[in-house]
């Protein structure tokens, strides 16, 4: 009879509140691109409602890879996240990389965590807690210098005294 009896639709579906964690991501000063297998019309549409900075469609592993390589060359710390063999090599390039536990294992042995949440944005806890690190570690360094500068202060007068 050839007659429409339904339409099956399928989508990729942004998880809620991404578009929201993307502008957090950009208001600390991370740039987000979104480099993916998919093809350009898929690529775009999901770009445009996750709010992601830029993205790359199409990509295969070696381009991910040159990717992740060219941001390394311009001088930039890089994390990214994924979840697929394919994401492997540019996991493992990456200065972090955040592997999804629903990912393949190759992908979580590639990174340098693995995301038990299948969250993406966890990217913005680690900054956080990196930020923190570096904040702490600081004033642990300046703790100790200044510390060792008092001890000298004390040691020095008591070899004149006791000359």
């Amino acid at each position: 009879n050839r007659k429409a009896i339904g339409i099956v639709l399928l989508k990729d579906v942004v998880k809620p509140g991404i578009k929201d964690r993307i502008r957090e991501l950009r208001t600390m000063g991370i740039r987000t691109v979104m480099c993916t297998g998919d093809n350009r019309l898929t690529a775009a549409a999901i770009a445009r409602e996750s709010g992601v900075d830029d993205f790359v469609a199409e990509a295969k592993p070696e381009t991910k890879l040159t990717l992740i390589q060219a941001e390394k060359a311009a001088g930039r710390l890089v994390a990214m996240t994924g979840d697929g063999t394919n994401d492997a090599p540019a996991l493992a390039r990456a200065d972090v990389g955040l592997s999804m536990n629903s990912g393949t294992s190759a992908a979580k042995e590639a990174g340098n965590m693995v995301d038990l949440d299948n969250d993406p944005t966890k990217l913005i806890e680690v900054v956080s807690i990196g930020k923190q690190l570096l904040i702490t570690r600081g004033a642990l360094t300046t703790f100790s210098i200044t510390n060792d500068v008092a001890k000298y202060f004390a040691i020095i007068p008591a070899i004149f005294i006791a000359v």
